[in-house]
Formats: C-alpha cells, structure tokens, sequence
C-alpha cells in the first residue's frame, strides 16, 4: 500500500509541478479572452496541491519519518505558503465583468510572480525530500 501511496504522490508532484510550469507559460502568451481557462487551471492546481500534502502526509509513518523531521516540518510550511500564494489570484479572479473574469495588467504580472515563487518553493520541496535535509 505504501508504495501505491509513493506512486500516487510522485504522479501528483509531477502534475503540480507541470502545471504551474505550463500556467506561467500561459500567462506569457495567452490571448486576452482566455480568462476563464486560467481560473479553471488555478483551481486544479490547488487541488492537486492539496491531494500532494495529503499524500505526503500519509507516506511520513510508514516510511519511519516523524512529524518533528526539520525538511519535513519545512515541506509543510513551504507548501502552506504555494497554497497561499495560489489561493489569491483564483480569490481575485471571482470578480465577474459582464461574464467574463476581470483580469487588468498588474493581476497578470502578479500571477506571474506568484507562479515563480510557487515553483521556486515546491523545488525546495523536491529537493528536501530528496536529500532529506533542508537547503539552508
């Protein structure tokens, strides 16, 4: 079973990590009209945000880890943070203008820096789980 979770995490951390790529690629080059496809990609990346931290959950006992573990403990904070970086942007966006989404300028650029960091914070993440020990 351990190993089903494992795979099943890995596959998500993968899409995550895909997504949030492809979205910053989209936002650099997305027609105006296309608002609606990036509320609908922000709410799946949350979603696969949060079915990640519910795996990794599940893989800290069998795989004899502790909750007290520091890039465990780090794991959680910088995923806390991406959740609440990726929050305020699909938050924003439930403006509607005439049925479609209000999207000005500084929210574009906004979404933009909120990917990066997003991105910066899971290869933290990745990075952590891989050598199990924090970077800093």
């Amino acid at each position: 079973m351990t190993e089903f979770i494992k795979t099943v995490h890995l596959i998500t951390v993968m899409l995550l990590m895909g997504g949030i790529t492809s979205m910053m690629a989209f936002s650099l080059k997305a027609p105006q009209g296309w608002h609606k496809v990036r509320y609908t990609v922000l709410r799946v990346l949350l979603w696969l945000l949060l079915f990640t931290a519910i795996t990794g959950t599940l893989l800290v006992h069998p795989r004899h880890f502790t909750f007290h573990t520091h890039w465990i403990i780090a794991a959680y904070i910088l995923v806390i943070l991406c959740g609440g970086l990726l929050q305020y942007p699909y938050s924003q966006q439930r403006k509607f203008t005439r049925g479609v989404l209000a999207y000005t300028l500084k929210g574009i650029w906004l979404e933009r820096i909120i990917l990066a960091v997003s991105t910066i914070g899971l290869v933290l993440v990745i990075h952590d789980a891989v050598v199990k020990q924090t970077l800093f």
